[in-house]
């Protein structure tokens, strides 16, 4: 499958992929054995890789393959994480317009998504 990411959305992604990681890894654990925990991990640090060689890149415009698996991976981690985002800057009751531009195109990235999986079956 394939997704296009302009570069500022590639690092966004990138970058909230990367301060999850260890809290994914964690729900994995406590989820999963120890066999599909190592397939999971392995397959969330395979678009990590992805992303940061497109992010290294000098393309503006990118166009990521991915695999089903990975596909389903960063959907599922974007559902959990902007649910979690948000309910964490409604709290705070922050009203800093750029974590809530982050919020939104974090949410984008996922409809996006979901419109390629839909338009894949």
């Amino acid at each position: 499958m394939i997704l296009n990411l302009n570069k500022t959305n590639v690092g966004l992604l990138l970058l909230h992929m990367n301060i999850s990681r260890r809290n994914v890894s964690r729900g994995f654990k406590s989820k999963y054995l120890a066999r599909k925990y190592k397939k999971y991990m392995k397959s969330y640090d395979e678009v990590l890789e992805t992303l940061e060689t497109a992010f290294e890149s000098d393309k503006e415009h990118n166009i990521l393959h991915f695999n089903i698996r990975e596909i389903n991976m960063i959907e599922a981690f974007l559902n959990w994480y902007t649910m979690n985002l948000d309910d964490i800057l409604r709290k705070a009751n922050n009203k800093n317009e750029v974590d809530h531009r982050q919020l939104q195109e974090l949410i984008n990235i996922n409809k996006q998504i979901k419109k390629l999986k839909a338009y894949a079956t």
